[in-house]
């Protein structure tokens, strides 16, 4: 395994673009949504990660091949004032999944920002909820917090601890 997180250049944003349109058509199979005329699933903030310097983009690459993509960016808690990371986006290709590559590269992703985190996940998305559970348990050991709501859980921590 040669996992290497690293972020993505303004020239590869049409490989991130492709990488979105399979996790937005796998993410269609549990939620509302549609795509437009052209026939794509729009995601109107992807040029922002390249624009706004709180918005960071990543590929995930093994041996040399693209295995994913990860937006990150910094967030400003209304309630408090405090600035916390939160993993916007995360996505492995189905094929690479179950190898321990997104443990692997959501650790990378959690040590190139230490500091508070979040991670939300919606309960619709039952396969996220449990690789999200068990992978911020072992990066942290233990130390997180989980809050559900009507749609969505929410795991917070500190990385490292």
């Amino acid at each position: 395994m040669n996992l290497v997180v690293r972020p993505a250049a303004a020239d590869e944003q049409p490989i991130i673009a492709e990488l979105l349109q399979l996790y937005l058509k796998e993410f269609a199979t549990f939620t509302t949504v549609d795509r437009d005329a052209s026939g794509h699933y729009p995601y109107p903030y992807l040029s922002h990660y390249w624009q706004d310097p709180q918005r960071f983009p990543f590929l995930m690459v093994n041996n040399h091949v693209i295995l994913g993509l990860a937006l990150v960016r910094l967030e400003t808690d209304p309630l408090n004032g405090y600035q916390q990371m939160d993993m916007a986006e995360f996505f492995i290709l189905p094929t690479h999944r179950r190898q321990g590559l997104g443990r692997l590269a959501a650790e990378t992703l959690f040590g190139l920002f230490p500091g508070p985190w979040l991670v939300r996940v919606l309960l619709s998305n039952v396969a996220a909820e449990p690789f999200w559970r068990a992978c911020i348990k072992a990066c942290t050991q233990g130390q997180f917090k989980e809050v559900r709501d009507t749609s969505t859980r929410v795991f917070s921590f500190q990385f490292p601890i």
